[in-house]
């Protein structure tokens, strides 16, 4: 039997909502609900999700599950919202603790907002299963724009999430943390394996000029046409054209702000003593640099820095998210890394030395990759290339440059 299925488009984040439901049971699902948010205000209300409430209501629908296929990044999701006016449980992939262990020490919510997973009600693994009356909600996993994403198939119909999109669209960014471009080809490829037939629902829509928003694809039509990742394209081509537009992508406008709500399932933040709840912007650059101490400048013996794992972080949130100097004394020069989800760092001039702090992954010099993981020492000669890859969400490594540009001479 094929689920019955609404499908509900906000022009403002050109997110696509849904209500799948069983014909005969009357059990529904909601995947992808989402708040009405105004930046510029701070306005926020429930009228898209009440959209999905009245035709709820006028289907005499009851819901059983409230679905997100990943923490999102561009708009505040209602999930919250209706877990309390529907009593229906929240549900995602348990990879949620991955993202949440990234982004919370960066918005320095530690001990605010738990990174267990806790504030969902259901953390499924891929190939898991959800009663939905007598259809059956199956969790097929697809990381890759984040390591969480999880897409949701009922029968022939498959909710995709932020993975494949309509095929003149292409494919999701992969630059967000623990995001990578290999892992979202391998995870559509999966979802083109299905049956050719296989109803593709996406979760955005970014229509090209002349053509109207739309959110329903098939497989065939992805295979044949998708832009991105049609039959005949690599997963090295792929790779390529991921890391080299993202590289290029601005920050989506409400990624703060949708993160410190969807970290917490979609609950708001607790309000301030004069009871006014707020949401946080961490600011970087130069003018918010200056307005904290500076890297440590050596002064012979008498310089004993201490440099926590802590202050580290702090000091990269605090600058461009990627990398901090922490220190410096003669050509010595102590820097902190942590990239956002791809390293897309080029040769340096001097050599360097990296001390994993956190995370595991994959390293990459030349044509030679070793896995890594915390408390190994890398060593790369002034000019290598070289970069990380595959990392988790919690990567980071102390950096140490030393010797003169052109790297130190090589003595027999």
């Amino acid at each position: 039997m094929q689920a019955g299925i609404e499908a509900f488009f906000d022009t403002a984040t050109a997110t696509v909502s849904y209500v799948a439901y069983d014909r005969v049971s009357r059990e529904a699902a909601i995947i992808d609900p989402l708040l009405d948010f105004d930046v510029r205000s701070g306005h926020i209300s429930t009228r898209s999700a009440q959209n999905l409430l009245e035709f709820v209501a006028a289907n005499s629908l009851r819901v059983s599950w409230i679905l997100e296929t990943h923490v999102h990044a561009d708009h505040l999701t209602a999930a919250d919202f209706l877990r309390r006016e529907t009593g229906a449980p929240v549900a995602i992939g348990a990879a949620v603790r991955e993202v949440q262990s990234w982004f919370v020490p960066r918005l320095n919510l530690t001990g605010t907002v738990a990174t267990d997973g806790s504030q969902f009600d259901r953390l499924l693994q891929d190939g898991e299963q959800l009663p939905l009356g007598d259809l059956v909600i199956n969790a097929l996993a697809v990381p890759g724009h984040t390591p969480a994403d999880m897409a949701w198939q009922i029968g022939a119909d498959i909710f995709v999430g932020d993975s494949i999109f309509m095929p003149d669209v292409g494919s999701a960014r992969c630059d967000f943390p623990g995001g990578d471009a290999a892992r979202i080809y391998a995870s559509i490829r999966r979802l083109l394996s299905m049956d050719p037939d296989t109803r593709l629902w996406v979760c955005h829509d970014y229509p090209p000029a002349g053509r109207n928003a739309s959110w329903l694809t098939t497989v065939a039509e992805q295979r044949a046409r998708n832009v991105h990742v049609r039959d005949g394209i690599t997963a090295q081509e792929f790779v390529h054209m991921r890391r080299t537009r993202d590289a290029t992508l601005a920050v989506p406008a409400l990624l703060w702000p949708s993160l410190q709500v969807n970290l917490r399932a979609g609950r708001l933040p607790e309000p301030d003593a004069n009871g006014q709840a707020f949401l946080r912007i961490p600011l970087s650059g130069q003018l918010a640099a200056n307005k904290h101490p500076q890297p440590v400048q050596g002064q012979g013996a008498a310089a004993t820095p201490r440099l926590t794992l802590g202050d580290a972080r702090a000091a990269v949130l605090r600058g461009n998210g990627r990398f901090a100097e922490l220190f410096s004394h003669g050509s010595l020069s102590v820097e902190f890394y942590q990239p956002p989800g791809i390293d897309t760092q080029q040769p340096h001039a001097r050599d360097e030395v990296y001390v994993i702090a956190s995370g595991r992954g994959d390293f990459l010099v030349g044509e030679n990759r070793q896995p890594f993981e915390p408390g190994e020492v890398l060593v790369v000669p002034a000019g290598q290339p070289h970069r990380f890859e595959n990392f988790s969400a919690d990567f980071g490594a102390w950096v140490f440059f030393y010797g003169p540009e052109g790297g130190e001479a090589v003595t027999s």
